[in-house]
């Protein structure tokens, strides 16, 4: 948030309730920290911090985050398949990570924890207690290219819009395209989140 500095004191409570989609703030990017707020809203946040699916309401409008009351399973190239699913894990790491996604593979692994992160200049994910990636930046437009040092350095760029993706799940019309510098395409649809990625040969 513009308003929101790394030296205010509040700034890692503030950053943690977004993270949690708890308050996502204002359109124009502040959240507005010495404003006082309305009995609603207060109920609100609180709601939305007791209950997953409250907490899928604190989305902006026209979202591309994965929707936090549904499970998402991704199969990949070696047929194996993984759940995703948005729910309060408990104490892992030696901490009580409360709601974060979970991700669980059908075949064998370890499941794995991550935060999604969403405000009105784009959308992010990391797994808990790490760096995170840069899925998208908003508004979407042909052409918007970030960097990003996730996996190590990549140039990500939307190269289409409104473009048709087949999943086993359905086939989709208006998915947003990102392609990176390695030549790997990600899709994203609004409302729904990532729905396919196809690696670079």
């Amino acid at each position: 948030f513009s308003d929101v500095g790394e030296q205010m004191k509040a700034s890692e409570h503030v950053r943690m309730i977004s993270l949690a989609s708890i308050s996502i703030g204002y359109p124009n990017g502040t959240y507005r920290p010495n404003q006082n707020i309305t009995r609603a809203q207060f109920a609100a946040f609180l709601a939305r911090g007791l209950e997953a699916k409250f907490k899928q309401k604190a989305s902006i409008e026209d979202s591309y985050a994965l929707d936090k009351t549904k499970q998402y399973t991704y199969k990949h190239s070696d047929n194996s398949t993984i759940v995703h699913t948005f729910k309060d894990v408990g104490v892992k790491f030696g901490q009580n990570l409360g709601f974060v996604w979970e991700t669980s593979p059908t075949k064998s692994g370890a499941d794995k924890y991550y935060v999604q992160s969403e405000s009105y200049e784009g959308l992010s994910a990391g797994y808990v207690m790490s760096e995170y990636r840069v899925d998208l930046v908003y508004p979407i437009k042909v052409g918007n290219t970030w960097e990003d040092y996730f996996d190590g350095q990549s140039t990500n760029k939307i190269t289409a819009i409104n473009k048709t993706i087949t999943t086993p799940y359905k086939t989709f019309t208006n998915a947003v395209e990102v392609t990176n510098n390695r030549g790997s395409k990600s899709y994203y649809v609004k409302n729904i989140g990532f729905v396919k990625s196809i690696e670079s040969n």
